[in-house]
């Protein structure tokens, strides 16, 4: 109960001091990884593990950023992980569009940076 809140929480909060746009959904989004459990972070907060529903709730912005980090008790090598979520809204039927899962592959390697690349050519 406490995490739906403070979720809800945050959402608030990020809409109040963004500035964004933002719309008016409840829905779930199940947040999956290859291995399972991964944890996730929104906006530097522990959600929890994968496998995890993450309840959305109230007026959120239409671009949602979710961190998946390895489980530290893997003795393979994996990847954090960054994925934005969008949301739709269509005016003309009032329909919100979001997503209803997630997946990380834990196992895809971190994209370098542009500038990093460069660099490392020269």
């Amino acid at each position: 109960m406490y995490k739906n809140f403070s979720v809800i929480c945050f959402f608030a909060a990020l809409f109040v001091f963004t500035g964004c746009s933002s719309v008016e959904v409840n829905e779930t989004v199940l947040i999956i990884s290859d291995p399972p459990g991964a944890r996730i972070e929104i906006n530097n907060e522990y959600l929890g593990d994968t496998p995890y529903k993450l309840k959305v709730e109230g007026l959120v912005p239409f671009d949602i950023t979710i961190l998946a980090y390895p489980s530290t008790l893997s003795t393979e090598r994996y990847f954090l992980q960054k994925k934005t979520i969008s949301i739709f809204y269509d005016n003309k039927t009032k329909s919100v569009f979001f997503p209803e899962r997630v997946y990380f592959d834990m196992r895809q390697r971190e994209i370098t940076p542009r500038s990093e690349t460069w660099n490392n050519i020269k």
